[in-house]
C-alpha cells in the first residue's frame, strides 16, 4: 500500500549536505537580515513617497475643481498655436493670447532686405513692422553702427549692462561670432590660452588652437563652464575637422 507520510529527507538526502544548508555562520546571518532591513527600508520609502503623491494629487484636483470651474480662463492651446480654433467664439477656452505664428513674434526677413518683399504687408504671414523688433547688433555689441538711422528699436545701456550672455543668446541664434567671441574671452580670461595664440580665429590654426585649449581644462572645471560655450566647442571641432579633410584633399 502507499504510505502517504512525507518522506524523511534525512533518508533521502546527504545529512552533511542538509547540515550545511540548514547551519548558517554568524556573519551570513547578519549579512542577510542587513540586507532584509534594507529592504523593508525601501519599502517604507517607497509607501511614504506614494502616500505624499496621493495626497497632493488629491489636494491637487480639488484645488484645480475649484480654481477652473471657469475653462475661459485657460488659454486655447489650438488658438495658441495655430492662431486658428475650430470652435471659434464657441469655445469654452479663452483666445487672449498671442499665438506662435503671430506676426508680432516673426519678422519678414525679405522686407528688411533691400529687395523687399513680393507681397504687401496685409498678404504676409510676416510682419513688416520693423520698429516692433529689437536691434540684435544693439543688445549683443552695446552698440549699433547706423544709431539713429537703424529701423530697429534700441535698448537703453542700462538694460543691456544687465544682461547675462545667456539672455543675449536669445537675440543671436544664429549668431556665430558673437558665440565663438564669448568661448575666446572665456579662455582668456581664465587663463587656458593666450590670445597670439588664436590668431586669426577663422582658420585652422586659430580653430585648433581654441579646441585643444578648451579640451585640457579639467573635468571639474568644465562642469562649471556654461552650457553654450560648451555648444560652441562642438561647432567649432565640426570646423576644425572639415578644415582639415579640406586641407587634406588639396594637399593630394
Amino acid at each position: 500500500m502507499y504510505n502517504r507520510r512525507t518522506p524523511n529527507i534525512l533518508e533521502s538526502r546527504d545529512v552533511s549536505n542538509y547540515q550545511k544548508r540548514k547551519t548558517r555562520s554568524t556573519e551570513g546571518y547578519l549579512r542577510h537580515k542587513q540586507r532584509y532591513e534594507q529592504v523593508l527600508e525601501r519599502r517604507r520609502q517607497i509607501e511614504a513617497l506614494r502616500s505624499e503623491r496621493d495626497r497632493y494629487a488629491h489636494t491637487e484636483t480639488k484645488y484645480n475643481r475649484n480654481e477652473y470651474k471657469d475653462k475661459s480662463k485657460i488659454i486655447c492651446r489650438y488658438f495658441y498655436r495655430y492662431g486658428k480654433c475650430t470652435k471659434g467664439d464657441s469655445c469654452l477656452f479663452s483666445h487672449d493670447c498671442t499665438p506662435l505664428n503671430s506676426k508680432d513674434l516673426k519678422l519678414c526677413h525679405y522686407f528688411v532686405k533691400s529687395e523687399g518683399c513680393k507681397k504687401s504687408a496685409e498678404e504676409c504671414k510676416y510682419s513688416h513692422e520693423i520698429h516692433k523688433f529689437l536691434c540684435r547688433q544693439n543688445v549683443i555689441a552695446g552698440f549699433c553702427n547706423q544709431g539713429a538711422k537703424c529701423q530697429f528699436n534700441h535698448l537703453p545701456i542700462e538694460s543691456i549692462r544687465r544682461m547675462d550672455d545667456t539672455e543675449k543668446l536669445k537675440f543671436c541664434y544664429n549668431n556665430k561670432k558673437f558665440l565663438v567671441k564669448s568661448l575666446i574671452n572665456y579662455l582668456i580670461n581664465d587663463k587656458w590660452i593666450r590670445p597670439q595664440d588664436i590668431g586669426v580665429c577663422d582658420d585652422i590654426k586659430g580653430v585648433t588652437a581654441i579646441v585643444t585649449a578648451y579640451n585640457k581644462i579639467p573635468d571639474h572645471v568644465v562642469k562649471t563652464i556654461p552650457w553654450y560655450l560648451h555648444y560652441t566647442l562642438l561647432i567649432l571641432e565640426k570646423d576644425m575637422n572639415t578644415m582639415q579633410q579640406q586641407k587634406q584633399e588639396s594637399d593630394e
